[in-house]
């Protein structure tokens, strides 16, 4: 890390300019050419093609996964109130005009997609010097418009609806009570469906 012609009476600035970026653009160099040097081991065919697709799939699977979990919880939520006026009042539904009823099914689809990111507050997608936000520009750069929204809508949600869950769990205890249920239910299946 030694840069010959060092003074000892050099300001931040002079030190920076003639100590730190050289450091820094000597190792980003380094390490750009370890990563370019392995990338033929890595490319289809190559020695470590698998390692690499399962880095992949461990990058990209998650937030997708996230996603379609917290959006169908949102719906199921928000749905949940239309389905019981629809149990307890059959006739509801016939004596409502047909574009009030989609206008009634809608409606919380643009809720559950646009409040999150209109009201929930992120410390880590606020602050524009943060490493989610570069991930995320970056995002915007190379992927769909989908996929980016997708996980701005995710990483929005995720921390409102997390503690929730995790409270709701405390007090009611459902997931453990539901793992009992889950491992009968899945024999119940083997012996039917096998």
């Amino acid at each position: 890390m030694y840069v010959t012609g060092g003074r000892a009476d050099w300001n931040k600035r002079n030190f920076v300019r003639h100590v730190l970026a050289p450091n820094i653009a000597r190792e980003t160099k380094k390490y750009l050419a370890m990563i370019s040097g392995a990338r033929p081991l890595f490319a289809d065919g190559g020695r470590y093609e698998q390692v690499g697709k399962q880095a992949l799939r461990s990058v990209v699977i998650p937030p997708i996964s996230m996603s379609l979990s917290l959006f169908l919880i949102c719906m199921t939520l928000i749905k949940l109130p239309l389905k019981a006026l629809e149990v307890f009042q059959p006739q509801w539904k016939r004596n409502t005009r047909r574009g009030v009823v989609w206008g009634i099914k809608i409606v919380p689809l643009i809720c559950v997609l646009a409040l999150p990111l209109i009201f929930v507050h992120n410390r880590y997608t606020e602050d524009s010097q943060s490493p989610v936000n570069f991930f995320l520009q970056k995002v915007d750069e190379t992927s769909s418009p989908l996929f980016s929204f997708m996980l701005k809508w995710t990483l929005h949600t995720q921390p409102l609806l997390q503690p929730l869950g995790g409270r709701l769990e405390q007090h009611t205890g459902l997931y453990r009570s539901a793992g009992a249920l889950t491992h009968r239910l899945a024999e119940v299946d083997k012996r039917v469906f096998d």
